[in-house]
């Protein structure tokens, strides 16, 4: 059994949330098990007060270290081990299906540390708090919203909760890419007519026409986002799921392979061969966005002015394209994506 513990100042508001539809399915079936722990009970004082005025001065008031601690402690003695915890915090990492994956994969247990008013004593963060996440850039008014989103999006996962893999596994985000439009009864609503080949009763087709539109959405809808570093600097890329893998390799096209400089160089390459050659200082590794992984770029330098940009998506969908040696840095990643996406757009298998 998956169990999630959340340590919460409004136990009853997000017990319940978490006891409806499929989450309540699962923990009646003993799946998984949500168990919300009311931090006042944990204080020392007749008012059961869990907050104070900040040192230092300024508005609002700050969670107290010792209720969380007590609180804290009790759930890991009950559990008879220190147990991953976790505080919801809009200063944490961002919170993506891959995290999900992790949390669920990695561990059986978990404490979701809820703050409020101003957030909580950092004392308590460097004693016992494992990792800090967040839903996104923004503030709310506290930690309860975001536990209940990080409680379901792992939940979810655990074998049983939901009916089959495939749940999830087509889903938005799980290799990187948006999921395609659903559509359901009506045929026709207000004017608007489902997609033909969704009627069509040909299973191949549609999914070769829900991968193309996966791969549209993300293209339209997940903007220029994260870095790339190389020997020479950094370099804003489009967005790439972790999925997608890029290599790059030296090229020596035909009209250059046909004059080589030099008559040993002349026997060591055919005509439109592809060449690879020693890895240089522009080799580097990065992490893709929404991505807990590693996708190698591997950067190889050409003895011509030209290399090949090979893009691989989920070993299925492939495609490759000619570039200056110059747009190494300048545009790495985003305009290989753009190029190869462009290319399966227009491909017939596609259709």
């Amino acid at each position: 059994m998956y169990r999630i513990d959340i340590m919460t100042l409004f136990p009853d508001v997000v017990g319940d949330m978490l006891c409806e539809s499929v989450l309540g399915r699962g923990q009646e079936r003993g799946y998984i098990r949500v168990e919300c722990h009311q931090i006042r009970d944990y204080t020392v004082n007749k008012q059961k007060q869990v907050d104070d005025y900040p040192y230092g001065g300024g508005r609002g008031a700050v969670m107290q270290a010792d209720p969380l601690y007590r609180c804290w402690e009790h759930i890991c003695q009950e559990a008879g081990e220190r147990v991953h915890t976790i505080y919801m915090s809009p200063a944490g990492k961002t919170f993506t299906q891959g995290d999900a994956r992790r949390l669920k994969d990695d561990y059986r247990r978990l404490i979701l540390v809820c703050g409020h008013y101003e957030g909580i004593d950092e004392r308590f963060i460097e004693e016992c708090v494992d990792e800090e996440i967040s839903l996104g850039d923004f503030v709310m008014t506290g930690g309860e919203i975001p536990a209940m989103a990080v409680a379901d999006a792992v939940c979810r996962l655990v074998p049983g909760v939901l009916s089959d893999p495939s749940c999830y596994e087509n889903e938005s985000h799980w290799n990187g890419m948006l999921e395609a439009p659903q559509y359901s009864r009506p045929e026709v609503w207000h004017g608007r007519a489902v997609p033909p080949i969704l009627l069509s009763g040909n299973h191949a087709k549609v999914d070769q026409w829900r991968r193309k539109m996966s791969i549209l959405r993300t293209r339209e809808r997940r903007p220029v986002t994260g870095t790339v570093s190389s020997g020479k600097g950094s370099s804003r890329v489009g967005y790439l799921s972790p999925d997608i893998t890029l290599k790059w390799y030296p090229v020596i096209p035909e009209r250059i392979a046909s004059r080589p400089s030099s008559p040993s160089s002349r026997s060591r390459f055919s005509s439109g061969s592809l060449v690879r050659i020693g890895t240089s200082s522009l080799a580097s590794t990065t992490a893709l966005p929404g991505s807990s992984t590693t996708a190698p770029i591997e950067v190889r330098m050409a003895i011509s002015r030209f290399v090949a940009v090979s893009v691989t998506v989920d070993s299925r969908l492939s495609a490759s394209r000619w570039m200056p040696q110059s747009s190494l840095t300048s545009a790495l990643l985003g305009t290989a994506r753009a190029a190869c996406l462009d290319s399966w757009n227009s491909s017939s298998r596609l259709m």
